[in-house]
């Protein structure tokens, strides 16, 4: 995971998505945009997220390990969805 220190991009893709509709606080000042190299995870199982993320560009699965040899796609993220623990709130 790599931190992107650009307010002004973290301010178009806020605009862009809408994402200000999913806080009652003003989200540039609590926001900040990570960037996650292919097959990086976000979240493994077993683990909590401190942290709701919204994905802004590319693309994402959601997916499970119900054994050591196999894993199985739960979900395609799209752009803009909650994802985390926080959005289960």
């Amino acid at each position: 995971m790599k931190k992107i220190h650009d307010s002004q991009l973290l301010a178009a893709y806020v605009k862009q998505h809408d994402l200000q509709n999913y806080m009652d606080a003003d989200i540039l000042t609590m926001a900040s945009l990570q960037s996650f190299q292919k097959e990086e995870h976000l979240i493994r199982t077993g683990t909590t997220s401190d942290y709701l993320y919204f994905l802004v560009e590319g693309s994402m699965m959601v997916y499970s390990y119900p054994s050591d040899t196999q894993n199985i796609c739960i979900d395609f993220v799209t752009i803009a969805t909650p994802l985390g623990e926080a959005s289960s709130l």
